[in-house]
């Protein structure tokens, strides 16, 4: 997720809470790096440093981490520059030569699911245990599809797609590109919430932390004709206390905020 052009990220400051062991977080470095290479069996080592504890005291310094090229997350590059050896991949030239892995015909590579699990359980930001895990090119592509696929759950009616101000701006850019008779964009949730007149069939975009304020955000709008997508981009130790591991039912990261390999396009 991209942070609006010319907009901030705000890091609110939050009482002081213990740093993970080192060894631990690399761990969730080596898992990342995994994941954002087309490959499920990487060879490489973890840095020696923590990309955590690099973080989180850039943060603490600046306060704030000024998005001029829109969220592009370059300020994690010095960190890989410095550890360019110790995270380097090696991929061996005949992985991934054809269209399903072998070792159960499937597009889906059981192993990066199982390394997606595990990252979640380290950093404790998520419950995956009985949800699908679906892949995506960048989380762009599964906004949009997530958009798509509950607008289709009743052909007879337009869904219309809701975000508190102040929000993401492609959530309104994609569903006005991609619009349909099945969604449209509406604007603000608690607009919406306070027209008497409106009908209820929405699909509310809940960003958390929000893009570009930073705060946890929970629904505005409920009922039997409502749904959540739950943009947890930023829902990283690094960027905001971790109060509880979220459990909504459709749930969306990205590898962008995570390593900062905003160009692996994998969420």
């Amino acid at each position: 997720m991209n942070a609006l052009e010319g907009q901030s990220f705000q890091h609110k400051e939050t009482p002081e809470r213990p740093r993970q062991p080192i060894r631990l977080y690399n761990k969730i470095l080596t898992l990342a790096l995994s994941i954002s290479l087309p490959s499920s069996f990487p060879s490489l080592c973890p840095p020696p440093l923590a990309l955590h504890l690099w973080v989180i005291n850039i943060l603490h310094d600046h306060h704030v981490v000024y998005c001029k090229s829109s969220g592009d997350p370059l300020f994690l590059e010095p960190f890989w520059m410095q550890n360019a050896a110790s995270s380097a991949v090696v991929v061996a030239g005949w992985h991934r030569m054809s269209y399903v892995f072998p070792n159960n015909l499937s597009f889906i590579s059981k192993e990066l699911e199982k390394s997606i699990r595990k990252i979640h359980a380290i950093a404790k930001n998520a419950i995956t245990h009985g949800k699908y895990i679906i892949f995506g090119t960048g989380s762009t592509q599964l906004l949009h599809a997530a958009v798509h696929a509950l607008s289709m759950d009743n052909k007879n009616s337009t869904k219309v797609v809701a975000n508190k101000i102040p929000y993401y701006s492609l959530y309104k850019l994609q569903t006005e590109y991609f619009q349909t008779r099945n969604c449209e964009f509406g604007g603000d949730s608690s607009m919406l919430k306070n027209n008497s007149d409106f009908a209820g069939n929405v699909i509310e975009f809940v960003t958390s932390p929000n893009n570009p304020d930073g705060n946890l955000e929970s629904p505005v709008l409920n009922g039997p004709n409502v749904k959540h997508i739950y943009d947890h981009a930023y829902y990283w130790s690094h960027y905001t206390a971790i109060p509880a591991p979220a459990d909504e039912d459709l749930m969306i990261f990205s590898m962008s905020k995570l390593t900062g390999h905003a160009g692996s396009r994998f969420g």
